[in-house]
């Protein structure tokens, strides 16, 4: 397995998201596709870009659930977000986002980093670069976070996302991870 290095999205999400705490990787295998080994492998060729040399990983102790496509790319839900106005007529807007070092969602990772912020507009574009040939026939596996040091420092307040997934027209997988703290 080995990363698609000059693919394009890379460079859109250069050009366009510079502080998110989101990290993707897009990877080729050779060999054919093979289920939840097949993403597995993806996520050791990930890791080992992610954690480089000075981060303990197993790939192996990790467990995988799958999901949907849209259940990886949905948005949040209006009730996550609560508006106050102000005299003024000024809003300031609250998500009432998890904050334990728990797992956390794909929206949430990407919209809600720890510094800063994204909107909507900037998770579906990115999204749109990154699965440009539709969603429908993604194959999704959602990994626990307890298996690499790369995740250590979202454990301990912020949250973890680690996600693959198969795009099986362009026959190649995206690792999606996010870890950060304040």
């Amino acid at each position: 397995m080995y990363e698609l290095k000059d693919n394009e999205f890379y460079d859109f999400i250069n050009d366009n998201c510079r502080d998110i705490a989101v990290d993707y990787c897009i990877l080729k295998d050779e060999e054919p596709y093979n289920g939840e080994f097949s993403h597995r492998k993806a996520l050791a060729a990930a890791m080992g870009k992610f954690a480089e040399f000075d981060l303990y990983y197993d790939a192996e102790q990790a467990t995988a659930v799958s999901v949907s496509s849209a259940e990886l790319l949905a948005l949040p839900d209006p009730t996550w977000r609560t508006e106050v106005k102000s005299r003024k007529g000024a809003a300031t807007v609250t998500y009432n986002i998890r904050a334990d070092g728990g797992e956390i969602p794909y929206w949430q990772a990407f919209m809600k980093p720890p510094c800063g912020e994204y909107d909507t507009e900037d998770f579906i574009g990115v999204n749109s670069a990154l699965f440009n040939a539709g969603t429908e026939h993604l194959v999704v596996f959602r990994w626990s976070t307890d298996w690499a040091e790369y995740f250590d420092d979202g454990h301990e307040w912020w949250g973890t996302l680690c996600v693959t997934v198969y795009d099986r027209i362009l026959d190649r997988y995206v690792v999606i991870t996010a870890s950060a703290t304040d």
